[in-house]
């Protein structure tokens, strides 16, 4: 048994509701959007809550013909790796060392190859201290849109 989704990813692109936002920050559609760690039953849920502000993941573009940043398989697994990196409670749970692993895994459990998702594990330990440093100052709440703003 393996790591799974428990539903589809539904994002709308931020700037539909404001033409001024940057265009590459997408809103979370679903209510409560969950990865299920390391097997089937685990019991170990990542839940990223609805209205969550992602930008997906940031690959220089150099990489990006091996990886394409709006891909629909590594989207899934870019969600999750958001709230790992951008969320304080989340930090306090998971190392960055276990959130790149996480991504790895989400990865794979959304189809995308072991190769690809070794690609983008080596490139997140090269790269992700700098994204890592930055992030996790903010309580998952204020990771999120508020209700009255939804579309």
């Amino acid at each position: 048994m393996s790591s799974r989704f428990t539903q589809p990813l539904f994002l709308v692109p931020l700037a539909h509701l404001d033409l001024a936002a940057d265009d590459k920050v997408s809103i979370l559609m679903n209510p409560d959007f969950c990865f299920e760690v390391g097997h089937l039953g685990s019991e170990e849920q990542i839940c990223v809550p609805l209205g969550f502000l992602t930008d997906l993941a940031s690959v220089p573009r150099l990489l990006r013909w091996v990886v394409n940043p709006s891909g629909a398989r590594i989207s899934r697994a870019a969600v999750i790796h958001d709230l790992l990196y951008r969320s304080r409670e989340m930090r306090e749970k998971y190392n960055r060392k276990q959130a790149d692993a996480i991504m790895k895994d989400a990865m794979r459990a959304a189809g995308c190859s072991k190769a690809h998702s070794q690609i983008v594990y080596l490139a997140l330990r090269l790269g992700g201290f700098f994204a890592w440093r930055s992030g996790g100052t903010k309580e998952i709440h204020e990771l999120v849109l508020p209700a009255s703003e939804l579309p």
